[in-house]
């Protein structure tokens, strides 16, 4: 008798220190459900019922676990037998990714986030980015898209802008466009004969272009040239 008390007392130690084990309680032991009644309630408290194996009921050890992954364990008591309650201590987690550049942060459910701080000016004539100190940094774009008929420039709501400048606004002169930039050649206006007002008969006159047409009319202030200058 006293060698079946010796062999009981020593597989209880057993599993007691296993962090996951078997219990197997006779012939008669029933399982499929997690609330196996084959174990003692003091021995069942401060383990957690895995389900079953061919010999029994399989048992772990209660631990202290979160699903919080801002929490980490620091230190924890041992499960009372009795009440199956112990403590557990978690600290918050610290997140630094050691970059000025974002902002660090943790969500409970997916653990450390590190969010790139928002360096926008709202200008889109600035390319934005972050120095090495975390001060934001703002470069000016360049605006050239080297067509020497264009005029660059820079709208900080849209960007870069690219207006023509080859009509000088007069139209007295012909506007195109050459590799080396704008060509605004004057109108030519050739000699023109004009009815002379007083019965002379035709006059050869010089013309000049006409500022707010652009068509040819009689310079009022040149001489009449002889008609056979008249080409």
């Amino acid at each position: 008798m006293e060698k079946l008390l010796n062999f009981i007392y020593i597989w209880f130690f057993i599993c007691l220190v296993s962090n996951y084990f078997v219990v197997v309680f006779g012939q008669t032991t029933t399982c499929g459900s997690t609330t196996c009644q084959t174990a003692p309630d003091a021995f069942r408290k401060c383990f957690v019922f895995g389900g079953c194996n061919g010999n029994g009921c399989l048992y772990t050890k209660k631990t202290c676990s979160t699903t919080d992954k801002c929490k980490t364990l620091v230190s924890s008591s041992e499960c009372n037998k009795n009440t199956g309650e112990m403590t557990c201590n978690y600290s918050d987690i610290q997140c630094n990714d050691n970059n000025p550049c974002t902002d660090d942060s943790c969500d409970s459910s997916i653990g450390c986030v590190f969010s790139p701080i928002n360096q926008n000016d709202n200008n889109s004539c600035t390319i934005d980015g972050c120095g090495s100190d975390g001060v934001a940094t703002h470069t000016p774009i360049t605006c050239d898209d080297n067509n020497p008929c264009t005029t660059d420039s820079c709208d900080p709501s849209t960007g870069c802008v690219s207006v023509s400048n080859v009509d000088d606004n007069n139209k007295c002169t012909i506007d195109t466009c050459s590799p080396n930039g704008p060509i605004n050649a004057p109108v030519s206006c050739p000699n023109k004969k004009f009815l002379d007002v007083l019965g002379l008969g035709f006059l050869c006159c010089p013309q000049i272009c006409d500022p707010s047409t652009g068509g040819c009319i009689r310079d009022p202030n040149a001489l009449s040239l002889p008609l056979p200058l008249c080409f």
